[in-house]
């Protein structure tokens, strides 16, 4: 990565993401650029927003005004013309800060098809050094598609890799799977990885639900970063960002790296 981008809308949430941004930068030596659009504020009002927050990051940063531009938009053209990783917060649900936050996170994911790190209300990172990155995934193909973003981030930032998979009390995998096709996707998630010269590991977490399993799990390790793919329909899945992965977001103390498949 050679730049985060951060969106801003002056929120307390949207501090949240200047701290992750930030212990990201760092760890993986790039700059950020802080990003704002929308209606209702000047230019110049804008700029001193952003100056500020600027002023506050350790790491080489700069920032940019986009007016009287939906928010969503202004994010996916300017992902168009840089290599840029995304850091955005987010409540997890629509309707939360509407001019930048929760359905625009949505809405950008739908949009650009590439990974986008959502920073929860309650994310709680200080630093990446010597921590952990865990992998969700199932039985279906749209899981696979985080492996290789994910492989991408460990490697830069040099962290472990946990790949997880959530069943019931009783060891049944939750949707529509059985456990050999979970085994199996364990089992080419695991290869793949040894390929991009990641040794990981497997764990299993249980819970009431998916999303109950994976965040308890993630929230009593004490993971550094998790990475799963949204769903787009049935299943896990009933919102662009799907169930699963709002629940989790809304409720995790690490960063989530969400993949979608462009629609």
């Amino acid at each position: 990565m050679s730049q985060i981008l951060i969106p801003l809308d002056g929120s307390e949430l949207a501090n949240k993401a200047l701290a992750v941004g930030d212990a990201l930068a760092q760890s993986s030596n790039s700059s950020i650029l802080l990003l704002t659009a929308g209606w209702g504020s000047t230019v110049d009002e804008l700029e001193t927003m952003l100056r500020a927050k600027s002023d506050q990051l350790r790491a080489a940063s700069s920032f940019k005004v986009i007016p009287d531009t939906f928010p969503a938009s202004a994010i996916v053209e300017e992902l168009k013309t840089a290599d840029d990783v995304l850091v955005m917060s987010t409540h997890g649900r629509s309707g939360v800060g509407r001019a930048l936050l929760g359905s625009v996170a949505e809405e950008v994911l739908n949009r650009t098809g590439m990974p986008v790190v959502l920073v929860g209300p309650h994310t709680e990172v200080d630093s990446f050094a010597g921590g952990t990155l865990g992998i969700a995934i199932d039985a279906t193909a749209t899981s696979a598609l985080v492996l290789a973003p994910a492989a991408q981030l460990a490697k830069q930032l040099n962290l472990n890799v946990e790949v997880i998979t959530a069943t019931t009390a009783s060891g049944v995998p939750f949707g529509e799977t059985d456990a050999d096709a979970v085994a199996n996707a364990v089992s080419a998630a695991l290869a793949f990885l040894q390929q991009e010269g990641i040794n990981a590991t497997a764990k299993s977490c249980t819970g009431g639900t998916a999303d109950e399993a994976i965040c308890d799990y993630v929230n009593a390790a004490g993971l550094s970063f998790l990475a799963m793919t949204s769903h787009s329909r049935s299943g896990m899945a009933r919102t662009v960002l799907g169930s699963t992965t709002i629940h989790v977001v809304r409720n995790a103390k690490c960063p989530v790296i969400v993949v979608r498949p462009k629609v």
